[in-house]
């Protein structure tokens, strides 16, 4: 896997636009999973996210601890631990319009652990490459409704990482847009820096920008990180 060049490396006589090209090189180098079409997933945002980005509340640092992403992931593997209906036994037996339920407490917890306002959960078909998405302007979460009809554990372990996936873009938002909760400063940074230059859709920009961008990056790791201390 390559690497970006470190800046020294760059001749100061570079203009912008060169060195752009390096990173746009950079990120067309990057090795990427063999399924990436099957990781697709969106965002949709009020079209004045650009303005809105910058001008987040701030709350104190000294309330921002609890935010801390391994604190944030502990609490919710408890909580999703202590939900009977995800244990694989009981997940068979639920009908569908239950699990979809289901889903929505799981979202209602991460909500309340994220200090954010919690979305509408919902389901909908979608093609197979189609895993789920957050549309902050409605204020829902859509999954592929296949994922939670379906009784094969891989679909089951996916709509666990779709729905913390989309929580987790909620969270993003809530902190550029409503008031800043998140107590890392470079992550904060970066997440709204990538909303007000643009959130990269993959069938516009490509799946590498799109996979690659820090909103993206983020998400896939939160979600990973609880999905695999679920005891399912």
């Amino acid at each position: 896997m390559s690497f970006l060049p470190k800046a020294e490396s760059l001749s100061v006589k570079e203009s912008s636009e060169q060195q752009l090209d390096s990173v746009k090189q950079w990120v067309d180098r990057i090795e990427l999973p063999d399924d990436s079409a099957a990781w697709q997933n969106s965002i949709e945002l009020p079209e004045d996210m650009s303005d809105r980005a910058a001008t987040s509340a701030e709350t104190h640092e000294s309330d921002r601890s609890r935010f801390e992403e391994g604190r944030q992931i502990e609490r919710l593997v408890q909580c999703l631990n202590n939900m009977p209906e995800i244990k694989r036994e009981n997940w068979l037996n639920l009908s569908f319009e239950a699990r979809v339920k289901v889903v929505q407490r799981i979202e209602n917890q991460a909500a309340k652990i994220g200090c954010r306002p919690a979305l509408t959960v919902e389901s909908a078909p979608m093609n197979k490459n189609e895993r789920g998405g957050m549309n902050w302007g409605s204020q829902k979460i859509v999954i592929n409704e296949s994922l939670l009809r379906s009784n094969k554990p891989e679909d089951f372990r996916q709509a666990m990482k779709t729905l913390l996936h989309e929580s987790r873009h909620a969270y993003q938002y809530s902190n550029v847009s409503l008031e800043r909760t998140e107590p890392n400063e470079e992550k904060y940074k970066a997440w709204a820096l990538n909303y007000a230059t643009g959130y990269l859709a993959a069938n516009i920009f490509g799946f590498r920008r799109y996979y690659l961008q820090p909103l993206e990056v983020d998400a896939r790791v939160f979600s990973e990180a609880v999905v695999s201390k679920l005891k399912i």
